[in-house]
């Protein structure tokens, strides 16, 4: 609504005065990134005209360097909003990029922390493994040694010790 209301204005000044034609340019930059598609480019087009219009209107006099000026104003306007339209749609695919990249660097360091945790659960549960093997064979040559050291009797006490070195001996195995 606004840029319809300055257009509006620009085209009264335009007609009252031949030194307003030229704010044409700044006006083709208002179209084309404000209006989409061929809409800006009609836009242009209708200001072009008028520009070429209101010199004529004001001079009473017609030369190729009326037409000329304002046409190739115009297409360096298209020009740069065009660029400005192609660096603004990189960019925007260069943000998506990076983004992308820093929630894959986060899910990958999540990922390691994790396989950490993992090992380093692994190598705990090998430790204990190994310090309780140790105890159980160290319990075994202790059991041994008293059943050693036992009179020949089968009294409770030598049974008991039998019991806990073939307990200690098969906790071994499994």
């Amino acid at each position: 609504m606004w840029l319809a209301a300055v257009t509006a204005l620009w085209a009264l000044l335009a007609w009252a005065g031949s030194e307003f034609v030229w704010v044409a340019f700044p006006l083709y930059f208002l179209h084309l990134n404000l209006l989409r598609g061929i809409h800006s480019v009609v836009a242009v087009v209708v200001i072009t005209a008028s520009v070429v219009a209101g010199q004529v209107l004001h001079t009473g006099d017609f030369s190729p360097g009326m037409v000329l000026g304002p046409i190739l104003g115009a297409a360096f306007a298209v020009a740069i909003a065009i660029g400005y339209r192609a660096l603004s749609h990189e960019s925007q695919q260069r943000l998506e990029l990076i983004d992308t990249l820093t929630r894959t660097r986060d899910e990958l360091a999540e990922s390691q922390r994790r396989t950490g945790i993992l090992d380093e659960r692994q190598r705990l549960s090998r430790e204990i493994h190994d310090t309780l093997a140790q105890g159980l064979s160290s319990i075994v040559l202790l059991l041994r040694s008293a059943e050693n050291a036992m009179p020949d009797e089968p009294g409770l006490a030598a049974t008991r010790v039998a019991e806990a070195r073939e307990s200690a001996s098969t906790n071994l195995e499994e």
